[in-house]
């Protein structure tokens, strides 16, 4: 018992919390997200589909969808979509019966595919599909099963069906608005139409593309996204003269109404931790042309919002240089990805890796920069 009175310092101070992964004993940002990361994969490595998954993901993210679909697949395959089982299971006190058809639990699988309403709509399509009694009681079990199909804009329809008919389970359940057959089916031709390539562009047009910052600085990508009843979603991206993202975060806040207020609220949020992070040379770009526009003006005004833009500004003061720019939406497609993730994630960070689902999005961005440096 003698070598627990032996003293592992001579200095005399009280007890004291220390961060063990760090060797001074100070907790960082970092050093606490390697840890959450050691836990994850701990926990990814002992699931049954640990060895496909990967391969399913990319499957799902290479699919001729818009990015809105893809994601809603992602989170049902995830079994992180809000029906009701899903949430009752999260402690929420609620009754668990599908609000459409009023007979069954709601679980992902039923909401998306089995239940009486839903099976219908599919086998109305032009798809054809007859959802039957021995689908799958897992929305990742059947998925596996459809991916083998080979048509890809087979698939890209499947997903755009999936789309509409969530979003019916939604009007019905949030607005008390009854989709019928015909108008859910043609949610799902919209998203198709949008899908479909477009004209190209005349000699004189050039698109809107991101342009990765000079060596030594690095661009700090801001956006937000509102959700009813569910709150605000923040996003950013920092990514250097490569285009390679070097860290990336996702929040949600409390919901806000107004969208003017929820860009300033981001950008406010994304400037803080891109100081935390030691980011120095910034070159923060947002689609927010109200933001950038009382950025800019010599008087700071008497509002809500301009008392928030001239909070940034002094936030901007702490690095050696700071600027804040417009940009079109098609430059600022990665940080609204991310915002739309927040509702899944919540406070989130990767450090020098891609965020999931945005890697295909981060090349696309990376392979316009080229096109830029060679014009």
């Amino acid at each position: 018992m003698k070598i627990v009175q032996i003293p592992l310092t001579s200095y005399q101070r009280n007890d004291i919390v220390i961060w063990k992964d760090n060797r001074d004993g100070q907790y960082s940002v970092k050093s606490g997200y390697k840890q959450l990361r050691c836990i994850q994969n701990i926990q990814q490595t002992t699931g049954p589909s640990h060895s496909n998954g990967s391969k399913l993901w990319q499957q799902i993210w290479a699919m001729k969808s818009l990015p809105r679909c893809k994601e809603l697949i992602w989170r049902a395959s995830k079994e992180i979509l809000p029906v009701k089982m899903n949430m009752k299971k999260r402690g929420m006190n609620i009754d668990p019966i599908c609000p459409c058809c009023g007979e069954e639990e709601e679980t992902t699988i039923h909401a998306l595919l089995t239940c009486e309403p839903v099976r219908r709509i599919w086998f109305a399509s032009h798809l054809n599909i007859h959802i039957s009694m021995d689908t799958p009681d897992n929305f990742l079990c059947w998925l596996e099963r459809i991916l083998a199909h080979p048509e890809k804009d087979t698939m890209a329809e499947v997903f755009n069906m999936i789309w509409a008919i969530w979003g019916r389970r939604n009007a019905w359940t949030f607005e008390q608005q009854l989709w019928d057959i015909n108008r859910t089916l043609a949610k799902a031709t919209s998203i198709s139409v949008r899908e479909a390539p477009r004209p190209a562009a005349t000699k004189n047009t050039t698109p809107p593309k991101w342009k990765a910052p000079p060596r030594g600085f690095y661009k700090l990508n801001v956006d937000a996204a509102i959700r009813r009843n569910l709150g605000t979603g923040l996003g950013a991206i920092i990514r250097n003269e490569k285009g390679e993202s070097m860290a990336a975060a996702t929040w949600l806040i409390e919901e806000i109404e107004d969208p003017s207020l929820v860009e300033a609220a981001g950008i406010k949020w994304a400037l803080r931790w891109t100081k935390e992070m030691g980011f120095d040379r910034v070159l923060v770009e947002t689609d927010s042309v109200l933001f950038v526009n009382q950025w800019e003006r010599s008087q700071t005004g008497i509002s809500y919002f301009a008392d928030i833009v001239k909070e940034c500004k002094h936030l901007s003061y702490a690095f050696s240089l700071c600027t804040v720019s417009h940009v079109k939406r098609d430059c600022n497609v990665v940080a609204d990805f991310l915002a739309n993730l927040a509702f899944d994630f919540h406070e989130n960070y990767w450090l020098e890796e891609d965020p999931p689902g945005t890697s295909l999005l981060i090349s696309a961005d990376v392979t316009h920069a080229a096109s830029v440096a060679l014009e």
